[in-house]
């Protein structure tokens, strides 16, 4: 009887202390610190936000959607406004019966005041402009994408009125040389005065007709031509 409580005791020691470890590597084990980090609630939410963003907000964003809402889509429209109003105002005459015709580059102007260097133009300009309601260019010329058809003030226009020995008709000239070498004297000063931009003479063929050179360059061959065309 002896032998047999003893080996019980052994039997319930055994199971008693398989049941303190099993409890005390339960506590161990939830007692230590996890080393994995759970994601922070702001950080879940932009999470969320950026995967659930529209495509819209994006785009607004891009830099190129900026320049093109702010610069590029204005200068579209008025560029199209120019086009239709001042080069084919036909196209909506069904609108505006009344609307004023197209000013081609050879077409007779109201005006031109022709004036010296520093001697009110641009001032005579404005005047005619706000008083009289007219569309008057300074230095200016072109019909076809600005409001200058009713005439010019200028200083430069005034060329027009300059002999050209040896190329107008009954010119008369001290110059005792022949038409010949008068003609060539004159085309000579053209090429001179073509030569490369001046600004400071606020003169630019542009100011005269819609050309097929590029605005985007100041000055170059082309220009340097259609200067030529247009003086001689």
């Amino acid at each position: 009887m002896a032998t047999e409580s003893n080996s019980n005791g052994a039997v319930r020691r055994r199971r008693s202390n398989k049941k303190k470890s099993r409890s005390g590597g339960t506590v161990s084990s939830s007692s230590e610190p996890s080393t994995v980090a759970s994601p922070s609630k702001s950080d879940s939410k932009r999470q969320k936000t950026a995967a659930t963003a529209p495509p819209a907000e994006k785009i607004h964003k891009n830099p190129l959607f900026v320049i093109t809402a702010v610069i590029l889509i204005p200068y579209a429209l008025w560029n199209a406004y120019l086009y239709v109003f001042l080069q084919n105002p036909e196209l909506i005459s069904f609108l505006y019966p009344t609307i004023r015709p197209a000013v081609k580059l050879h077409d007779t102007r109201q005006l031109l005041i022709v004036g010296t260097i520093s001697s009110g133009t641009s001032q005579v300009a404005k005047d005619l402009k706000n008083n009289l309601g007219l569309e008057i260019g300074h230095e200016n010329a072109e019909a076809s994408w600005s409001f200058v058809r009713d005439g010019t003030v200028s200083w430069f226009h005034g060329i027009r009125y300059i002999p050209r020995p040896g190329i107008d008709v009954n010119v008369k000239t001290n110059n005792n040389a022949g038409k010949e070498n008068n003609n060539t004297t004159f085309l000579t000063q053209v090429k001179y005065l073509c030569r490369e931009l001046q600004p400071q003479m606020g003169f630019h063929p542009f100011m005269f007709r819609d050309g097929k050179c590029s605005l985007r360059q100041s000055w170059g061959d082309c220009w340097r031509d259609e200067c030529e065309d247009i003086v001689k």
